[in-house]
């Protein structure tokens, strides 16, 4: 091989190293791109939420209309920051990896079924104790007081998300530390993620604590309970001929022929009344039989 031939072998070689150097570049500086993306929607997701949920907090706002929609405003708020969280906490590098296994999936979903399964039993004797009566017979009832005991027992969780919040908490501090006494250093742009994360975590270990503890604690569920059934599973509008108009009652058994009645009729007027309301149940509910009308009568 002459020298002409070996120093074209050689550029070959190094056009080749060249390219692939290239082109490592590219996708470096398109995954870093894509990550600013990310984290830029994730700031305006975040930002959105804190706004929401600072509005909705407010105890004299200066606008009628926040007044009237601030607590639907606040669930909301919360709702977008437990997203925020979530997402935030599976893009952690310790949590990213776990879950591409198939086993953690499925142990995960296995832990949740039982978990709704032990809350659906419990739920349905919260019911019973309440009405007397079995809780196949308040469908909609059992489904919303099982979700208010899987909420209880999921609260604890809220206890590893303010360690998650203290470690970003430490990041901010750790880089406003940085702005102050190492002014040499080139000037890098807040972590605002880390700014927003411990903020919402803040507001979600705060308001799970208190709604756990006060709002859906396990004295007041029976109240929840029988205040959802008056408005999903009783019905004023009944054909019993023995009873009075407006009274609500929920039909019972296959043959549908009994129904359970309530003397008190309790409306729900507002989601924020049935979050902090605290109401006595009735000691009696009353099972008669329901007399059909007859329409032939004169």
């Amino acid at each position: 091989m002459n020298k002409k031939e070996e120093k074209t072998v050689r550029s070959y070689l190094q056009d080749i190293l060249y390219a692939i150097q290239y082109q490592s570049r590219i996708e470096k500086f398109d995954k870093k791109q894509e990550n600013s993306n990310v984290n830029f929607l994730f700031g305006i997701f975040a930002f959105i939420s804190l706004i929401l949920i600072s509005n909705g907090s407010q105890n004299n706002p200066d606008f009628s209309w926040l007044q009237n929609n601030g607590f639907a405003l606040k669930l909301w708020g919360i709702s977008l920051a437990t997203i925020y969280l979530g997402i935030s906490i599976e893009r952690l590098t310790f949590f990213k990896p776990l879950w591409e296994y198939t086993l953690t999936k499925v142990a995960i979903s296995v832990a949740i079924s039982l978990l709704i399964v032990f809350c659906t039993g419990k739920a349905a004797g919260i019911i019973n104790s309440v009405f007397g009566v079995d809780a196949s017979s308040f469908p909609f009832t059992l489904t919303f007081t099982t979700a208010m005991i899987v909420f209880n027992y999921l609260v604890p969780l809220i206890f590893f998300l303010a360690l998650v919040g203290g470690v970003h908490l430490f990041i901010v501090i750790s880089w406003c530390k940085s702005r102050l006494y190492d002014k040499d250093e080139p000037i890098d742009l807040p972590p605002m993620n880390s700014v927003f994360f411990a903020i919402l975590s803040g507001f979600i270990v705060y308001y799970g604590w208190q709604w756990s503890t006060k709002n859906f604690s396990y004295d007041a569920i029976p109240q929840k309970a029988y205040l959802l059934a008056h408005k999903l599973d009783f019905n004023t509008k009944h054909e019993c001929a023995n009873l009075k108009s407006g009274i609500p009652v929920v039909f019972l058994g296959n043959n549908q022929n009994t129904v359970l009645a309530d003397v008190a009729s309790q409306d729900i007027p507002s989601v924020e009344w049935f979050f902090e309301s605290d109401i006595k149940i009735p000691k009696q509910f009353y099972r008669v039989k329901c007399a059909v009308k007859d329409y032939l009568e004169n």
